[in-house]
């Protein structure tokens, strides 16, 4: 649409941005084919990027939601089981968005155009609706839905887990990335993933316990390999 914008609209626009690329995109999509911009458009990025989001079909809002969720990039098979759409009409979906500037397509999946449209989609999503499909998705991916990860990361699991609030399957999962991160000599992977565990760790619950002790169990020798036995950390692990 930019393409077809007039001369007075052009320079409307990039007064408007005030230099940022980006928000020149996201001002000049926002705004009608043809028409100079009016003073009813937004006036930052974070704006636009919202009424842009909003004046979608629901139908396409939701694939939106659902990618932004997943991740970039989403394999098309996993959104759509998670929308429980026909792969046909997902595809045409998708495609309307690429043509919107929401979306791009690569060989490894859907991603958004840019990591601000990705943020703003996936602060739109109601939090009961974002922590259902996080759940959702980690269901999916545990089952092998999605062909493109046959093994999903337990990394990327504990993530989904954690935000749907499931605690100790989380927590189960930043167990398992911590110890395969040690196995593949990745220390600091290893010792963010079990800090991320033992961030979520509940006295309240029964079996945190144990968790917690898996998880200092993970962060000491990590923590040895990579700052030495004397390290202050290691003791405290």
């Amino acid at each position: 649409e930019t393409a077809r914008l007039t001369d007075p609209a052009a320079d409307a626009l990039v007064r408007r941005a005030g230099g940022n690329p980006f928000f020149l995109e996201e001002l000049a999509l926002a705004s009608p084919a043809g028409e100079t911009p009016g003073q009813d458009l937004p006036d930052t990025v974070q704006a636009v990027m919202e009424a842009r989001v909003a004046t979608l079909k629901p139908a396409h809002r939701a694939v939106l939601y659902a990618i932004a969720v997943i991740g970039p990039p989403a394999s098309q098979a996993l959104v759509a089981g998670l929308l429980g759409l026909d792969p046909v009409i997902l595809r045409a979906h998708i495609a309307h968005l690429v043509a919107a500037g929401f979306l791009t397509e690569g060989d490894t999946g859907v991603a958004f155009r840019h990591m601000l449209l990705h943020d703003t989609a996936y602060a739109m999503i109601a939090p009961p609706d974002r922590a259902r499909l996080h759940g959702e998705v980690v269901r999916l991916l545990e089952t092998g839905a999605d062909p493109t990860r046959p093994e999903p990361l337990p990394e990327t699991l504990a993530l989904h887990a954690q935000e749907a609030g499931d605690t100790g399957r989380a927590l189960d999962y930043w167990i398992r990335a911590s110890n395969a991160a040690i196995y593949r000599a990745a220390g600091q992977a290893a010792i963010a993933f079990a800090r991320q565990g033992l961030a979520l760790v509940d006295p309240e619950r029964p079996e945190s316990a144990l968790q917690e002790m898996r998880l200092q169990l993970s962060l000491a020798p990590a923590l040895m390999a990579q700052s030495g036995y004397g390290a202050q950390d290691v003791g405290r692990a």
